[in-house]
């Protein structure tokens, strides 16, 4: 996925709530880059305001004074955009947003009563209301909610990319739930008619919906602001996003003219001698906000009675029994999908899932896998595989008006215990297809992993890579080795072969290599390269994707003096940089694990047993070195990654005992050692 600004004009009201603090808006610096890329935007956003404030002013004397006038009902559909995390609301906190808005837009709200008395007889009912959609846009029975497990909850700027759930603007108001704005900022929306229909919506933290869950009466308003810059209204000073410096007007004729307020200070006449401001005014900062003004709610229904922005055709009857408004769709299905908590586990080892299913009330819960002891029936299902390799889970959904299922492919299982190591690993990915049920590469969820390629390598015609040119991941992806049985050795050697190149020297995306032998429990850091020193002497390549040369590969090697006496993992982690832009293709070959043997005293080496008694062991552990003659032993210690917690040096003496009950519950190592022979053995304290 390539993410590229969208080259037309961008108008955007991009809102930062935060108490007692100057609140950024990003509308001046949009305009201006829109300005500066399309030379005919600044007068047609002109034209559009404009009309707009002509058409308010006549408005408003007659359209809001019909008391028989229309009720603007518009189908809403909120985009839950999430990674698995507090971001993924529950629906209760979506109905509760729902009430909320049209509370405030219906002038129901409680804290009515608190508007300032020379503000109530313009306080407005704006006659704008809002319905969840009950279809969609193919007439499917919805509930106007969907969810999505996908990177770009995590939102920067705007950009087209991002509005790739989105359903036709011309029949639903979209609203984008999400976990991560630019920094400060609340929430954007766009005026009517500014933007093309593919990027015409709502972008909201998920933290600023509602008063309950993951939010808090405190950002609440956020979204009745939000709808409000939808609906053609500016902040209320003006529009831009510099509250507090120059006196302004929003071009709406009730509404006093007001530098803008980033508190409530309802005493505030800093413009006008004598003239109190609208402080409390929704499209203020003041944090006490509980109005929309008659004249606001005029320019929102111009706003619904106007082409730009297909506004006009939302509210229409035709839309309304489209999107399922009037005669709604009650009995739906669900809709299935789920969230794994990860993508590698061991034989034996459990997994579990996390239910993210939607669009109705779901009766029950069927998980199962052909790799998997047994299926399970919980809503968060969890699964123990028996069979290595890569293992597919589907969740099947039910209640009574239908059934959705899902399979997703993201599971590896490593065949951890089953004495399935190898030696040595030696690999050129020139015999071997790629992925298989030895090597393997985790499972992005956005763009492309690992992959097999012929287009360069190291030795022979094949390695792997990751199209990081023109499908960049926008996640780490990983690359797993085979299990490696690490025995009797003192060295051991990784040794790989990388070919990167930057796009721009400011890409630092970053390559890690880790060690595992706890079943993935724990991962130990080896090798940590990134940007400039990864590519290694490569120049950045801009225009082209990069596909190197024979001279433009580097050798890594990476010498571990501990290893112990287990099947082992290793893991090559590949990270984007997503603050400074990706880098271009990576590439990796030869891939070589070896052990070192030592040479002195091997039939001694082979006779000698290491003893362990009790394991599992809770107090003491009474160890022994059986086979060897005597001589001076060190006795260590040592916890998953490689640190010595224990050392103790005996002479003579082949046996000796380590006090372990300080200790924390888990997977430990006991290395003994002397001038001849290293043996180590697995101990478990409990």
């Amino acid at each position: 996925m390539r993410y590229f600004l969208f080259s037309l004009f961008l108008i955007v009201q991009v809102c930062s709530i935060k108490a007692q603090t100057t609140a950024r808006c990003g509308a001046a610096e949009a305009l201006e880059w829109v300005y500066k890329n399309d030379p005919s935007a600044r007068t047609r956003v002109e034209q559009l305001l404009n009309a707009a404030n002509q058409a308010d002013q006549s408005a408003f004397a007659t359209r809001y004074a019909n008391t028989s006038a229309v009720t603007y009902t518009i189908p809403v559909v909120f985009h839950i955009v999430h990674l698995g995390g507090s971001e993924n609301i529950p629906d209760a906190q979506i109905l509760n947003a729902m009430q909320i808005l049209n509370a405030d837009f219906a002038k129901l709200n409680a804290d009515t009563t608190n508007i300032l008395a020379i503000f109530k007889p313009i306080a407005a009912n704006t006659r704008i209301q809002f319905a969840l959609a009950t279809k969609d846009p193919q007439g499917n029975c919805s509930n106007g909610i969907t969810r999505h497990y996908d990177a770009v909850t995590n939102w920067g700027n705007p950009d087209l990319s991002n509005y790739k759930f989105q359903w036709p603007a011309n029949k639903y108001l979209n609203i984008y739930v999400v976990k991560a704005l630019a920094p400060g900022v609340a929430g954007y929306s766009f005026y009517p008619g500014t933007v093309p229909l593919s990027m015409d919506g709502i972008a909201i933290l998920h933290n600023y919906v509602g008063a309950i869950g993951t939010s808090s009466p405190f950002g609440s308003r956020s979204l009745t602001h939000e709808v409000g810059h939808w609906l053609n209204l500016a902040h209320i000073w003006g529009n831009n996003n510099n509250p507090g410096q120059v006196c302004g007007d929003d071009g709406v004729s009730d509404t006093p003219i007001t530098k803008g307020n980033t508190w409530c200070n309802l005493n505030a006449a800093s413009c006008t001698p004598g003239i109190i401001e609208n402080v409390q005014n929704y499209m203020e900062y003041s944090f006490c906000s509980n109005m929309f003004t008659q004249g606001q709610a005029a320019r929102m229904q111009t706003a619904l009675n106007s082409v730009n922005g297909n506004r006009n055709n939302v509210w229409t009857n035709a839309n309304l029994i489209a999107t399922g408004i009037i005669n709604p769709s009650v009995n739906c299905a669900p809709q299935a999908d789920y969230v794994i908590s990860q993508s590698v586990t061991c034989v034996n080892a459990p997994v579990s899932f996390l239910d993210a299913s939607y669009n109705a009330t779901i009766a029950a819960w069927q998980w199962s896998s052909s790799a998997a002891s047994q299926n399970s029936t919980l809503q968060n299902g969890q699964l123990t595989f028996i069979n290595s390799g890569p293992a597919s889970v589907k969740l099947k959904v039910s209640n009574a008006f239908g059934s959705d299922s899902v399979v997703k492919n993201k599971i590896y299982v490593m065949a951890n215990g089953s004495n399935a190591g190898v030696p040595n690993i030696v690999e050129s990915f020139e015999t071997n297809t790629f992925p298989n049920n030895r090597w393997f590469g985790s499972f992005p969820q956005f763009g492309s992993g690992f992959a097999s390629t012929n287009l360069a390598a190291a030795t022979g015609s094949t390695s792997v890579y990751i199209n990081n040119f023109n499908d960049n991941p926008n996640v780490s992806i990983n690359l797993f080795t085979p299990a490696f049985m690490i025995t009797n050795t003192l060295n051991l050697n990784v040794q790989f072969k990388t070919a990167f190149a930057q796009q721009f020297t400011g890409n630092a995306d970053r390559l890690r290599v880790y060690y595992t032998f706890d079943c993935g429990q724990t991962w130990n850091l080896i090798f940590n390269k990134s940007g400039a020193v990864l590519a290694n002497g490569v120049l950045p390549q801009f225009n082209t994707a990069f596909v190197p040369q024979a001279n433009q590969w580097t050798t890594h090697s990476i010498p571990l003096n501990f290893m112990p006496n287990l099947e082992t993992y290793f893991r090559f982690e590949y990270t984007t940089d997503n603050v400074n832009g990706p880098g271009n293709n990576f590439y990796i070959d030869d891939i070589n694990v070896n052990n070192t043997v030592i040479g002195l005293n091997e039939n001694t080496l082979q006779t000698a047993f290491l003893e362990v008694m009790p394991n599992p062991a809770s107090t003491n552990l009474n160890v022994s070195l059986k086979g060897l003659q005597s001589g001076e032993l060190t006795w260590r210690l040592i916890d998953v990654s490689g640190r010595v917690l224990t050392e103790i040096k005996t002479q003579s003496v082949n046996s000796t005992q380590l006090e372990v009950s300080r200790y924390q519950k888990g997977i430990y190592f006991l290395e003994v050692s002397n001038s001849q022979t290293r043996q180590v053995k697995k101990v478990i304290i409990e």
